[in-house]
């Protein structure tokens, strides 16, 4: 059997490139890809509510900051500091639903108060971003939109 070593020597060398190739990519293995969390469709939060209860048993301020991007990049904050009473879940609604400071629509609940206190955007975005943080949350779409028409 004759063996041409020139083509043995460029097949090993051709392996080699390819290999060194592979390792050298920009592109996260697959097993990587599929095991990290994907983005929320919804948006994400940053931070958690942490408040303090105020005397009128109603009312709490925020004692650490809240952040939610919206599904369009837009970066809802309620700062440290800030009052919110749970007007963002209609009184009516609390029987069937819950209050505004218990189940998953908490942080929306806190981010929409926040909102209309500042007076800084026009209603309709700020009920929006209600729904979409409320769904981000993991509120079902049928009780994310009762509060939403709400």
């Amino acid at each position: 059997m004759i063996v041409n070593f020139k083509f043995v020597r460029l097949f090993g060398f051709l392996v080699v490139i390819a290999t060194l190739i592979g390792c050298a990519s920009d592109k996260k293995p697959v097993w990587i890809r599929f095991a990290e969390k994907q983005p929320n469709k919804w948006g994400h939060y940053s931070g958690y509510v942490e408040a303090r209860w105020e005397n009128d048993g109603r009312s709490m301020t925020l004692l650490s900051e809240l952040r939610y991007t919206d599904p369009q990049g837009v970066v809802w904050i309620a700062p440290a500091g800030s009052q919110v009473d749970g007007a963002s879940i209609p009184r009516s609604l609390w029987s069937l639903m819950g209050g505004p400071f218990e189940g998953k629509y908490r942080n929306a609940s806190v981010l929409h108060d926040v909102a209309y206190e500042q007076r800084n955007r026009p209603w309709e975005v700020c009920d929006r971003m209600f729904y979409n943080a409320m769904r981000c949350s993991g509120v079902s779409a049928v009780e994310a939109g009762t509060m939403y028409y709400a």
